[in-house]
């Protein structure tokens, strides 16, 4: 049995310990070198599935896997997909932002003016036939359901000729909307709006005057793509999994998880001595916004068999964020962990992860075969767990600014990023050693 030793110094100031064994390498995690990660994945701008940030953040992840010497490729897959450029409402000399609900049909016409009515306080439906419609979404929570798709398609149904939704939220900001499997695309447009913005559209509804609307892009068919890489050649698979797009630059959405990700496979790089009866499987999933496309593609056409799988940790929204409190009347970003991020994982795997995790701030939920139809892990998690890997550890939450076009970089931090890390590098290494075996 190979022994196990725990290193201590910054990692115990930080209330964890990575463990080792006595042929691991050193390797060495830097919240700095975390940090700038999250820093270059934001400045290669949005990330919608298959825009250009999209594709520039694959290529730069196939390229830092390469690096490593990594077996790589690309797992590609056609999609249908909008190209926003800009979105404005314009009414009496004054203007505002306007974001298409996703799935947008191809070929509709996006721009148009029209008298606009409260669908929230409608008395009579046949006022409906010619308008926009502007109403609070019911149901949302940075996704689309089949709830909100009713509630939109009921005004569609009586003739209005677009539909303006407020995603009720405390940033006051547009808060994308990802869509849900099957669902169809509009059959007139379906803007959001701010609710900091909504006095304009209270304005022309009270004039009883027009508004105009003004979309920039288009429907095109393309090629969008995921990122894969292999290390080691042993017959038992780990597999360590992210999402990599979304809708704006998604810094603490999308960041951390890359960056840890990137940093798990520079670590198992430098241990594939004494993981030699394993091999890591990287994978980056992009079409996360567009009901996890991405991610069915490689569970269903290249993931490895779950009886092949040792272990699966999924790093999903947000898994390490700083978190926000309410301070005279403002939102302030603390220093501090966003503790109710969830950690999903299996009882399986319990004996490991609560002896890694059991100092880190989460709300940990263990799955077992008794509350499996009420207990799921988060995001994409979801569907690997349904296709049957049950050594799981998922980490996904929707932080203050999910989906929202200001969440960049500052949303996380160094310290937060190396303490995830560590606790990882631990949780995996005592899951894999013999001693858990």
């Amino acid at each position: 049995m190979k022994k196990i030793v725990f290193v201590t110094g910054l990692l115990a100031l930080l209330g964890t310990a990575c463990t080792h064994t006595e042929n691991e390498q050193e390797y060495k995690s830097s919240g700095q070198d975390l940090y700038k990660t999250v820093q270059h994945f934001v400045s290669l701008g949005e990330h919608r599935t298959a825009s250009a940030g999209d594709l520039s953040t694959s290529a730069w992840l196939k390229a830092e896997l390469d690096s490593l010497g990594a077996k790589t490729e690309y797992i590609e897959f056609p999609l249908s997909q909008f190209f926003f450029e800009e979105g404005k409402l314009n009414y009496d000399n004054q203007s505002v932002d306007v974001f298409p609900v996703w799935p947008v049909k191809e070929g509709l016409q996006l721009s148009l003016s029209g008298i606009v009515i409260n669908g929230d306080h409608l008395k009579d439906s046949s006022a409906i036939k010619g308008k926009l419609v502007f109403t609070h979404l019911k149901n949302q929570h940075g996704a689309s359901t089949p709830a909100t798709a009713a509630q939109i398609n009921a005004f569609i149904k009586r003739g209005a000729i677009g539909v303006l939704v407020v995603p009720n939220n405390n940033t006051g900001e547009i808060v994308a909307l990802n869509t849900f499997k099957d669902q169809q695309a509009w059959e007139v447009p379906v803007y959001e709006i701010a609710p900091k913005d909504t006095a304009l559209i209270g304005q022309s509804i009270a004039a009883h005057k027009e508004v105009h609307i003004e979309i920039k892009g288009e429907v095109k068919q393309v090629t969008a793509r995921s990122v894969l890489g292999k290390i080691g050649t042993g017959s038992q698979q780990v597999v360590i999994s992210t999402p990599i797009s979304g809708w704006f630059r998604t810094g603490g959405e999308r960041g951390p998880g890359i960056a840890i990700w990137l940093d798990l496979a520079k670590w198992a790089h430098a241990n594939l001595s004494t993981y030699k009866d394993y091999t890591f499987i990287f994978v980056g999933n992009s079409g996360h916004e567009l009901n996890n496309l991405g991610a069915k593609v490689f569970v269903d056409q290249v993931a490895p068999k779950p009886q092949d799988t040792r272990l699966w940790v999924h790093l999903g929204a947000a898994v390490a964020v700083r978190d926000w409190k309410r301070e005279n009347g403002k939102w302030i970003l603390t220093d501090s962990v966003d503790s109710k991020r969830s950690i999903y994982y299996s009882a399986s795997v319990a004996e490991s992860f609560e002896e890694s995790f059991k100092t880190l701030k989460a709300n940990k939920i263990k799955g077992t075969e008794k509350n499996k139809e009420r207990i799921k892990p988060g995001g994409e998690a979801i569907i690997y767990k349904e296709r049957g890997y049950n050594n799981l550890v998922s980490i996904a939450y929707a932080h203050r600014l999910h989906h929202v076009k200001t969440d960049d970089e500052q949303s996380t931090s160094p310290e937060l990023l190396l303490e995830l890390e560590q606790t990882l590098q631990q949780f995996i290494s005592l899951e894999l050693s013999e001693k858990s075996k």
